[in-house]
């Protein structure tokens, strides 16, 4: 095996542990920076190009980036409908 195949099943497991981690814990706070990047139309853009590249080098690793950006969007919209409701 070489150190790309490496990278990739270290890459894979780490995500994995995140996705893990985030899906057990519901409204998962994340940082007042990404909860404001949340707003902006072109951090989208870069999470589709990030899922796009993910899945480019490995299909395992855009499906796993791609659950990974899910969750983040959902949590973010939750947390921000709440605050907006609150208000």
């Amino acid at each position: 095996m070489d150190s790309e195949q490496y990278l990739k099943i270290g890459t894979v497991i780490v995500l994995f542990l995140y996705i893990l981690n985030v899906s057990t814990v519901f409204e998962i706070s994340y940082p007042p920076v990404l909860v404001e990047l949340y707003t902006r139309p072109w951090w989208r853009i870069l999470l589709v190009l990030l899922i796009a590249i993910g899945w480019w080098w490995s299909p395992i690793v855009g499906v796993l980036v791609g659950t990974a950006v899910f969750f983040y969007l959902h949590d973010v919209y939750i947390l921000l409908s709440k605050k907006i409701t609150n208000n």
